[in-house]
């Protein structure tokens, strides 16, 4: 009795005090979610050579810090700096601008398009180059004053004297210097420029051999169609080769890659001296990767360094880290021993050792001075929490240095003495703390506001589930601001899923997006769960799903789907699921694969067949529809049509050209001819996302379509739909 009368009491209190705060806006939410992040810093670093910690604070100060004395001091750094920028005739500026350290500790910036170098000593101003930087895909070495940029799907090089050469002629079909592979394997660009800035190696891309692909614009009249080249599952993919463009004699080689001209090229990156250039070359079954070294002036294979092989998939996604100083050699990052781990290697291919251990290493932060010891950032097993390690690269010691749950960001000073820490931990404010690593001492140099305090937000949860198999899923609850553990509430599921993404960390919020607190604020339990596939759980808790994408999945799903309904505060009746992309297909499968589950449903840009969708990504994790019928079968969303009951609502863009219209399309047909009701909405000029200001008209809908009043609409057009 005690224990209900304590609840009944922080209810009341929890109204009280949420009734003197602002109201969450869906506005708010989305363009206006800048307003609600924690207070920052910007672009805090160590200097080059000493134990100090710079930083600004979007005004006309630059404060550095020190470690060893524990004092902050300000410099007025616009003031020192503009009379030199207005001597020079550049522009002035109104507050510290983004920085980096030059050699020699001299700040170096951008006033417009002029890179510039401050030394704040001797007030000398020297400027670096001019950088163009309103041309597409501009891509620079650490040499000045020379850029390579894109135009229409040619190459282009400005030279040290500023001429302009066109390296490679594009065309429709065939594209240089921009991402291939439909930015799978970690790829993100298409340009790569040696150590010493004077060969830039590059992507050629053919795609005539790819079915073209219509785009409808509907902004002209009439409209008109932009096509794109398109690989689906089991078609013809793409030719991709990597040329080597001497700026001293014009001259270009291609790299002499054999075997099938539909295998994948990446983790493109150069030797330290620019003697050979490296390559991931992966199949096309992804089942099988070499690392090859090639001479980039003739563009012969130089030697094989290993190879990698999965029943599974391959799926190599960062170029090699060279030692500082060291050319002979580098780190690899693998996910051979099931965790995407660090190996020492030499650049005649042998294996030294193996850096980290068991943990999800995310990215190298650095090296000490020396040399002799590298940074980097990584999730333990089991964890959603992220720390920093070091480990000794001659012995292998590995040593956690950030401390505690949360999620720890380093960066470390340039002896290793100090590190800088970002700590961003659920249920807590951000800090900011230096720590001494040779004591494992530290000290909080700074404390963020939280904005969201000042709104009408209902509590954030985390829990730990067990899936069948006894394998541990993170799950997340966000309650109503005016929850009463008394009443029964309906739930909505926000599902996403597949690899390459997890919903659920902590931090801030436990990650959820700003928007569903506003959802929530409607009367909702919102709750999501990391199901087996996502990302940052290890190889083995990703590729579970190989071959047969949707079915542990929704088995996870459910395994929340009944913790949640079990909750006395639920209603186990009015449960909805929502979801976009792989989240998508998730939200149908889930609607007909589990029939009579859930009430209703919001689908986004969905996958609902994957013969349809692009052959990297789903042959990895599919293989083909040749290979593997009977996954593709099982996985499509439309042999579950007939088991639909409820209200469904499908939301596509038009200009999607990532899960393309004709997904959503065929499904809707599909339905009509079996008679099953769905809902369908069409947002005509937006792609695979809704941004901007229309995504407050795109959630409001999705919200809408959960809330009791679409009931009393829809009566009035002689249809009844009992939601919520």
């Amino acid at each position: 009795m005690k224990r209900y009368i304590l609840l009944f009491v922080l209810f009341f209190m929890s109204f009280y005090i949420h009734g003197q705060k602002d109201i969450l806006t869906l506005e708010k939410s989305i363009t206006g979610v800048w307003s609600l992040m924690p207070s920052s810093w910007s672009n805090p670093q160590w200097a080059k050579n000493a134990n100090i910690l710079y930083y600004g604070k979007r005004n006309k100060y630059l404060y550095r810090y020190n470690p060893t004395k524990n004092r902050t001091d300000s410099i007025a750094l616009v003031d020192m700096i503009n009379p030199s920028l207005k001597k020079a005739g550049y522009d002035t500026i109104k507050s510290t601008p983004g920085f980096t350290f030059g050699p020699k500790n001299e700040l170096v910036f951008y006033s417009g398009e002029h890179k510039l170098s401050f030394d704040m000593a001797s007030k000398k101003l020297v400027k670096i180059n001019n950088a163009p930087r309103k041309l597409s895909l501009l891509d620079s070495p650490e040499t000045p004053f020379v850029f390579s940029f894109s135009k229409d799907d040619g190459l282009y090089v400005i030279k040290a004297k500023g001429d302009t050469v066109l390296v490679a002629q594009g065309s429709d079909s065939i594209v240089y210097g921009q991402s291939v592979h439909r930015e799978e394997f970690g790829i993100s660009k298409g340009t790569f420029w040696s150590p010493t800035g004077d060969k830039l190696a590059f992507y050629r891309m053919d795609q005539s051999m790819v079915e073209q692909y219509p785009i409808p614009n509907w902004e002209v009249i009439p409209a008109k169609v932009r096509h794109i080249y398109y690989p689906m599952a089991g078609r013809k993919s793409h030719h991709v080769t990597l040329g080597v463009y001497d700026l001293n004699t014009g001259k270009i080689t291609y790299l002499n890659t054999k075997g099938d001209p539909e295998h994948y090229l990446t983790n493109v990156c150069w030797a330290s001296d620019g003697s050979e250039i490296y390559v991931a070359e992966i199949n096309r079954n992804q089942n099988h990767t070499e690392f090859n070294a090639y001479n980039p002036n003739t563009g012969h294979k130089i030697r094989k360094l290993y190879t990698e092989t999965h029943p599974k998939y391959t799926e190599p996604l960062t170029p090699y880290t060279f030692i500082p100083n060291q050319s002979q050699l580098f780190i690899a990052e693998s996910k051979r021993d099931g965790w995407n781990s660090l190996y020492l290697y030499k650049t005649d291919g042998t294996m030294i050792r193996k850096l980290s251990h068991r943990v999800e290493v995310t990215n190298i932060i650095g090296f000490n001075n020396k040399n002799t010891v590298v940074y980097y950032q990584a999730i333990l097993p089991n964890t959603i929490d992220l720390h920093y390690f070091s480990t000794d690269i001659t012995t292998g010691k590995t040593t956690q240095l950030s401390q505690g749950p949360g999620q720890h960001i380093g960066n470390i000073s340039f002896d290793g003495k100090y590190a800088f820490e970002s700590n961003n931990t659920f249920g807590e404010h951000n800090q900011y703390r230096v720590r001494d690593l040779t004591k494992n001492k530290v000290q909080t140099i700074f404390t963020a506001n939280e904005p969201m305090e000042n709104f009408n937000i209902g509590e954030t949860r985390i829990d730990s589930l067990t899936a069948e198999d006894g394998t541990l899923l993170f799950a997340r609850t966000i309650f109503p601001y005016d929850f009463n553990p008394a009443k029964k509430y309906p739930v909505v599921i926000y599902v996403y899923g597949g690899p390459h993404a997890q919903m659920i960390s902590n931090r801030r919020n436990a990650q959820a997006q700003t928007w569903m607190y506003v959802l929530a604020n409607e009367g909702f339990i919102v709750f999501t769960l990391d199901n087996r596939g996502s990302s940052n759980r290890g190889m083995q808790f990703e590729n579970v799903t190989h071959r047969r994408m949707g079915d542990i999945e929704i088995n996870d799903q459910m395994i929340g789907y009944k913790f949640i309904t079990s909750q006395p505060y639920v209603n186990p009746d009015r449960v909805g699921v929502h979801g976009w992309s792989y989240g998508g297909f998730m939200t149908i499968s889930l609607m007909t694969r589990q029939p009579g589950k859930f009430y209703a449903a919001v689908a986004g840009g969905p996958v609902t067949d994957w013969h349809m969708y692009e052959v990297m990504y789903t042959e990895r994790y599919m293989d083909t529809p040749q290979q593997n019928p009977e996954g593709y079968k099982n996985a499509s969303t439309f042999n579950y049509i007939d088991q639909l009951s409820g209200p469904m609502l499908l939301i596509h863009g038009a200009q999607d050209d990532v899960v393309i219209w004709q997904q959503s399309m065929r499904y809707i047909e599909a339905c009509i001819k079996k008679g099953k009701q769905v809902d369908y909405f069409v947002y005509p000029s937006h792609p695979h996302n809704v941004s901007g200001k229309d995504r407050i008209h795109l959630i409001q809908k999705v919200i809408d379509y959960f809330k009791p009043g679409l009931c009393i609409r829809k009566i009035k057009n002689i249809r009844c739909c009992i939601y919520f």
